[in-house]
C-alpha cells in the first residue's frame, strides 16, 4: 500500500462514517455534522486529484511523460506517492494508524 492509496483507505472510512451518522441524526467524532465531513472527504479527494495533476506535470517536465494512471500504479520510478509532500501532509491526522509508516511523516 503506498501513501495514496493509504489515504483514499482513509477517506472512505470517513466518508463512511460520516454517511451513518446522517442516516442515524447523529454527530461525527469531534460533535462535526456530518456533512461537514462529507465535505472535507471530497476537499481530500480534489487535493490529491490536483496532486496526481501535479505529478504528471513534473514527470513530462523530466521527459517521461507518464499518465496520471501510470504514476498511479507506480510504472513511473521517478515518481512515488510516499515521497510527495501535499500527501505526507494530508496522512498527518492518521500518523497514529496501524497502516501508517513513519517514512511518510513530513
Amino acid at each position: 500500500m503506498d501513501l495514496r492509496e493509504f489515504l483514499l483507505a482513509r477517506i472512505a472510512e470517513d466518508e463512511a462514517r460520516a454517511r451513518t451518522a446522517a442516516e442515524d441524526g447523529t454527530t461525527c467524532t469531534g460533535g462535526w455534522p456530518p456533512q461537514r465531513l462529507l465535505v472535507e472527504c471530497e476537499t481530500r479527494r480534489e487535493l490529491l486529484r490536483l496532486d496526481l495533476d501535479q505529478a504528471v506535470c513534473e514527470d513530462a517536465d523530466r521527459g517521461c511523460g507518464h499518465s496520471g494512471t501510470d504514476i498511479e500504479q507506480g510504472r513511473c520510478e521517478r515518481q512515488s506517492a510516499d515521497d510527495r509532500p501535499l500527501l505526507r501532509a494530508l496522512a498527518l491526522p492518521w500518523s497514529t494508524h496501524p497502516q501508517h509508516r513513519d517514512a511518510w511523516l513530513p
